[in-house]
């Protein structure tokens, strides 16, 4: 007697089909990315003599290496955190061949990231944020590249079609608000401090005194980030969120425009007071860094 095969249901089959499928034109479109990403450092390797700035670089030379090693990163460096991704910030002057290069290398980035999207839902279709969030972490292990760095190979290369009058690099501290119940930032406090010292603390009266269920703001600083300021005359001024150097159009010996290039954050001087119009001015809670919303904004639980 013959052992019987037992078939695969015509689902599972569909589903192994669409994964092999998605799994190729994930890896076709990394490599189109790679491919692409070479042709401009290669390029912008040839621009010698245009204007380029770059944060911390002394030189023209070390500038441009540092333009072509952050357009080109799509790994980890050694000692990178799993959060971390590289940030160079500055400005480099190319030709209208360079500008359809960085266009052409931002529609591969398009193009990964949707072939990648489409492999992920291959690997699990749930919607929630942490299904979403696994799924995807999967599939790059399917491109057998452990040190990839998915959020930098995505991020797009930011360039100007027109060349405006003046430029500007800011620092910008932004803060993140996590709302917190007053209940859960006592509980927070004991485990801080102890059981023990919990009703003799000054921070636990002044929570107790609150409202039970009232809801408090914890901010929470986070990195800074760097703007870049466009002044274009009679259009006004636009600003932009930059990790990457920005690419404006110029020529040979051409210079940069009216520019005033980033000082280190220690230069900054005093630290200006957070801008957030729901929350009072000052903190409920220093050491926690709690504040109340103002009344017109209080809300319960």
């Amino acid at each position: 007697m013959f052992a019987r095969i037992a078939k695969r249901p015509e689902s599972t089959m569909t589903h192994c089909y669409e994964y092999s499928v998605a799994l190729e034109h994930a890896q076709e479109q990394k490599e189109q990315l790679t491919t692409r990403l070479a042709d401009l450092n290669r390029h912008l390797r040839t621009l010698d003599g245009y204007p380029v700035w770059v944060y911390g670089c002394r030189t023209d030379a070390e500038a441009r290496d540092r333009c072509v090693e952050i357009y080109g990163s799509l790994h980890y460096a050694d000692e990178m955190k799993p959060e971390e991704s590289m940030k160079v910030y500055g400005v480099v002057g190319g030709d209208q061949a360079l500008i359809e290069l960085a266009k052409d290398v931002n529609q591969s980035k398009d193009e990964f990231a949707a072939a990648m999207q489409e492999l992920r839902r291959t690997i699990n279709p749930g919607t929630s944020r942490n299904q979403r969030g696994r799924a995807l972490r999967l599939a790059l292990e399917k491109l057998r590249d452990p040190r990839f760095h998915y959020r930098q190979a995505i991020r797009k290369i930011k360039f100007l079609e027109d060349r405006p009058e003046k430029l500007r690099f800011t620092w910008l501290r932004t803060h993140d608000l996590h709302r917190i119940t007053r209940e859960q930032a006592i509980e927070k406090l004991r485990k801080q401090i102890g059981d023990d010292a919990l009703q003799d603390s000054r921070d636990y009266r002044i929570l107790a005194s609150l409202a039970s269920g009232e809801v408090l703001a914890e901010v929470r600083p986070t990195n800074l980030d760097v703007h870049l300021h466009l002044h274009w005359g009679t259009r006004g001024i636009q600003a932009m969120q930059v990790n990457m150097p920005v690419i404006f159009p110029s020529e040979k010996g051409g210079e940069i425009p009216c520019f005033r290039p980033l000082i280190s954050p220690e230069e900054m001087g005093p630290k200006r007071k957070r801008n957030n119009r729901k929350i009072e001015d000052e903190p409920v809670l220093s050491g926690m860094n709690l504040y109340r919303y103002k009344s017109e904004h209080r809300t319960y639980v």
